[in-house]
């Protein structure tokens, strides 16, 4: 199921064509050696640190930044924002703090990792028979059904899809809305949209598991993250000027965007709460947070397009 898929999965070999006779003894036995060579390297290594303990001292990729690079990443810890801007290619990197957020290395050699890279390729926890490339296509949902994470198959035409789906359309257009926010000014309202799609992405995987057995188990807490969306709210809020009109939605590029978000997160609400009602085992205290945490996203998302539709000189005016 495509929404769960854990980001620097391990890379496996490539498919070989037209391998016969000796030539196809020489792979499988070139194979079994590199396996029993990785295996012995790692032996060798000694065990390896958690893939969740923190190191304090920068990793080898930040020992090898640029200052001006590490003053960018400083600041972006200091303001408590879970990515920046790379001032040399204008990429967005995810900080330190983002990936003390997640709570464990990824895998992927990020250049932030408190973790020391402890779970990398080459560290990975998965054996040399585990570490196989998934395909894209399963070919399993090609007569119309679909897995909940429980596992269960039901037709895509089920409640539990359709806000599956409005859930992913929702974090698809905050993308977009990210896209197009570049100025300095609004740096902490694209960093908070970046955890936003996170949160979602975990939202989903509370909506595809409606059995009360099994959700309390997820770990997520969406009832936290409703209240930082109600911080944010409240701090944009004050900035703003007292609205006492009915607006249009568009304005600037990215408002308009987050207009669009706003309209589509509403309808994922109302997704989420057809599931409620058709699902007796849905009605958890985890998916009702859900259903407010959604709920809370639609206003954020339209102060969010009011405040990047101005300017602080407007703003303070």
């Amino acid at each position: 199921f495509l929404y769960f898929i854990e980001p620097g999965a391990a890379v496996g070999f490539a498919a070989m064509i037209s391998i016969t006779g000796i030539a196809a003894r020489h792979f499988w036995l070139g194979s079994r050696r590199n396996a029993s060579s990785l295996a012995e390297r790692m032996a060798q290594r000694g065990p390896l640190p958690p893939i969740n303990a923190v190191v304090d001292e920068p990793n080898e990729k930040e020992r090898g930044l640029p200052p001006h690079v590490a003053e960018a990443h400083a600041i972006a810890v200091k303001g408590g924002n879970e990515t920046y801007t790379d001032p040399d290619t204008g990429l967005t990197v995810f900080t330190r703090q983002a990936h003390l957020n997640r709570g464990r290395c990824c895998g992927s050699h990020c250049r932030h990792c408190p973790y020391a890279h402890a779970n990398v390729p080459g560290q990975k926890r998965l054996s040399v028979q585990q570490s196989t490339k998934s395909k894209v296509y399963t070919k399993t949902g090609d007569r119309g059904t679909s897995s909940l994470f429980t596992g269960e198959r039901r037709r895509k035409t089920d409640p539990v899809f359709e806000a599956l789906g409005t859930i992913d359309e929702l974090n698809s257009f905050i993308g977009v809305a990210i896209a197009t926010i570049n100025d300095e000014q609004h740096t902490r309202t694209r960093s908070v949209l970046e955890s936003i799609q996170r949160y979602l992405l975990d939202a989903g995987s509370i909506v595809a598991t409606p059995d009360k057995n099994k959700s309390t188990d997820l770990g997520f807490t969406p009832a936290a993250w409703t209240a930082t969306l109600e911080s944010e709210i409240d701090q944009m809020d004050e900035s703003l000027p007292p609205l006492d009109q009915f607006i249009l939605p568009g304005g600037s590029v990215s408002s308009a965007h987050l207009h669009v978000c706003r309209s589509v997160c509403r309808r994922a609400e109302r997704a989420v709460i057809a599931v409620r009602e058709s699902e007796a085992n849905a009605n958890t205290k985890l998916f009702i947070d859900t259903q407010r945490f959604l709920n809370r996203l639609s206003d954020y998302l339209f102060v969010a397009a009011r405040f990047t539709n101005t300017t602080p000189e407007k703003r303070r005016s």
